[in-house]
């Protein structure tokens, strides 16, 4: 169900976390209860930012930055808005 297209003006956004378990458990549950939604992951930076930031890192001091490869995207779960209130009730 999570390859659906869904036209921004007719979904709603469910909700925006960065940790990957919480949005699989909301997945589960909305498959569960068999409400359509679609997954968009944002990485602020982009790709060029995220290698400029890489390589930065690398030629300054790696051990005092440990965590530079560290994953910083937002994952947001849209459902239909029809769909919103039962959605957010569950999770």
């Amino acid at each position: 169900m999570s390859s659906i297209f869904m036209f921004s003006i007719f979904a709603s956004l469910l909700i925006s976390d960065n940790d990957p378990k919480e949005i699989h458990r909301i997945e589960e549950i909305l498959k569960e209860n068999k409400i359509p939604y679609r997954v968009q992951t944002d990485d602020g930076r982009g790709r060029f930012g995220r290698m400029r930031e890489n390589q930065t890192y690398m030629s300054v001091n790696m051990p005092a930055y440990s965590n530079a490869f560290e994953s910083r995207k937002s994952y947001l779960i849209y459902v239909w808005k029809k769909d919103f209130d039962r959605a957010s009730s569950l999770i």
